[in-house]
């Protein structure tokens, strides 16, 4: 949920609903997401209708080390449907903190050709 900040952020409301799925099967993790947003695109002064969906499979290889695979597919005002290509490691470095690292690759054309990133979760 965004709303109108002033000189801090937008000036438009924003907002979505998103939906996600985990389980373990077959010694693997799975999970899903699903994301309905509605966003405001500023080139056209207008809100529109966005969304997203993924569907992920990892694999613990020891209990710090991990590693995923996943099909991200956005929707975005102004563009159309693009699918995308995920992979990469996680490193669990104590149980309240994680390092991962990884890619994203389009699978057509049209898309971002290639996003590295690095982050971290810590829990509090």
């Amino acid at each position: 949920l965004t709303i109108p900040s002033g000189s801090l952020g937008s000036d438009e409301y924003e907002g979505g609903l998103i939906i996600t799925y985990a389980d373990i099967w077959h010694h693997l993790n799975w999970g899903a997401q699903v994301e309905l947003s509605r966003v405001y695109w500023e080139s056209q002064n207008k809100h529109e209708w966005a969304g997203s969906h993924t569907l992920v499979v990892a694999q613990e290889w020891t209990s710090e080390v991990g590693s995923y695979l996943e099909y991200v597919g956005d929707w975005t005002p102004g563009q159309d449907y693009v699918p995308y290509g995920s992979l990469g490691m996680t490193w669990l470095v104590n149980s309240n903190f994680q390092l991962d690292m990884g890619g994203r690759f389009s699978l057509i054309e049209k898309g971002e050709d290639l996003n590295l990133f690095c982050g971290f979760t810590k829990r509090f």
